[in-house]
């Protein structure tokens, strides 16, 4: 696996590990991929060199905040 591709695997993961206010899992496997695959390869590997999958992750959140 290729570094783009395990820092996507790694924002996915942070992705299934957010809850909503139920606490219940924010999104599926599926949507987490859905929204991860927005960003190319391209613009993950210029933020791999500025952000960590965490940071990633909660941009993601911001921009789609109710991504079920």
């Amino acid at each position: 696996m290729d570094e783009i591709q395990k820092f996507r695997k790694e924002v996915v993961d942070i992705l299934l590990t957010l809850k909503n206010k139920k606490g219940e899992q924010m999104m599926t496997e599926s949507k987490a991929n859905e929204l991860c695959n927005i960003l190319t390869d391209a613009e993950l590997a210029d933020g791999i060199l500025l952000n960590s999958p965490e940071d990633v992750a909660q941009i993601i959140i911001e921009t789609f905040p109710n991504p079920s």
